[in-house]
């Protein structure tokens, strides 16, 4: 404890505490050595010996709680403000992930109900999109192959539109035709516009749109059915020569009034028995489209060739001819539904569905069909067959 005269004197009850081999005390004010109001004090006592071994002195290190305290405090509010710190940066982070996701799918959103609305014009924008149009894309990004595929249904379906569209129309302006040809010849008869002498050349005219108008039904109808896969194939092995051969024969009348000679080159070692897999009736449609096709172009004395040669696994049959051929420009879009040409082979009379039938026809088989320029100046197709 502290004496009258300032000097420290050992307080008896620390001999007791095991002084001589050092001791620590917590708390307090050292047995009086503090004044009272100093607050608390850590102290380390530790015995000091001569160089003989002889104890000399005790050492008495006193450290402040309070300043200890304080640092505990300094400690804690450091930890306190790296947590804030670490909350609010991943809330950033959290907000700026959650916004990445929430941004496609609110553009998502919004494209179904512009397109929900009836605007197919319609197509998603933004950062993500322009990420892909600029070639910034990542192909591990999902939201933007979602986005990408999301805009290519929307095209898709702009485009079964603008067909469907295009579907009615050439319908209506097929049907407007004939219909409108009949009715006025009709009535020009019943009317007394047209004399008696004439009426039965007019009649056959109007028997001609009349089965004009039955081939185009009965197109259409053969189209949706085939669009539909409601078109039955009854396969069986058949000689494809021989049906070539009937085919051409069907046609005679057609061949003849044009002097039109046909040639047939069949280079399999069977010459005139070839079989193949197929629906007989739906493959001589596509023969009889693409011969009538061939002839409707033909000038006089024209030459139609149909070949058959051995390709791979498959049989591949050729009909090509003389004609004026087909324009560079109008060869991606001859087998598409509707489509017409002045010099096209999808007919100038005709329904433009011909060769659209008989590419439906030949991909219901699993085959395909080509068009091209042949050697003999003319129009070339080519299509297989199992």
């Amino acid at each position: 404890y502290k004496s009258n005269d300032g000097d420290y004197l050992q307080n008896s009850h620390l001999i007791n505490e095991g002084l001589e081999r050092g001791v620590t005390l917590s708390g307090g004010n050292f047995f009086g050595v503090f004044s009272e109001d100093s607050g608390h004090w850590l102290t380390q006592v530790r015995p000091v010996y001569d160089h003989n071994g002889r104890f000399s002195a005790y050492l008495s290190i006193h450290y402040s709680l309070n300043s200890l305290s304080l640092s505990d405090t300094n400690v804690i509010l450091g930890l306190a403000v790296m947590l804030l710190m670490g909350i609010l940066v991943g809330v950033v982070i959290i907000k700026g992930y959650v916004s990445r996701v929430t941004r496609p799918i609110d553009l998502l959103a919004e494209a179904a109900n512009r397109v929900g609305q009836g605007d197919l014009s319609y197509r998603i924008q933004g950062d993500h999109a322009d990420d892909v149009i600029l070639g910034q894309s990542h192909s591990n990004d999902d939201w933007m192959n979602l986005i990408l595929t999301f805009n290519r249904m929307i095209d898709q379906i702009e485009q079964q539109n603008l067909e469907q569209r295009d579907f009615v129309a050439s319908i209506s302006h097929d049907l407007r035709t004939p219909l409108t040809s009949i009715s006025g010849f009709i009535t020009a008869i019943l009317d007394g516009t047209i004399p008696p002498e004439k009426q039965t050349h007019y009649l056959e005219t109007v028997q001609e749109e009349t089965k004009r108008l039955t081939s185009l039904v009965q197109d259409m109808n053969t189209t949706i059915r085939l669009e539909n896969n409601q078109e039955n194939m009854a396969k069986e092995n058949f000689n494809i020569n021989a049906l070539i051969h009937k085919v051409i024969e069907s046609l005679r009348v057609l061949l003849d009034e044009k002097n039109i000679q046909v040639q047939t080159n069949f280079k399999d070692p069977e010459k005139n028995e070839r079989l193949v897999y197929a629906d007989p009736k739906q493959i001589e449609r596509v023969l009889y489209n693409l011969i009538s096709n061939a002839i409707e172009f033909l000038s006089q004395d024209g030459i139609i060739l149909v070949t058959t040669r051995t390709q791979g696994s498959n049989l591949l049959i050729t009909v090509e001819d003389n004609g004026p051929g087909i324009r560079p420009e109008d060869l991606p879009y001859v087998f598409d539904r509707f489509y017409k040409s002045d010099k096209s082979r999808t007919g100038r009379k005709g329904s433009g569905l011909g060769l659209y039938i008989c590419k439906k026809i030949l991909q219901s088989h699993g085959q395909s069909i080509y068009a091209g320029r042949s050697d003999l100046g003319g129009a070339k197709f080519e299509f297989t067959l199992a």
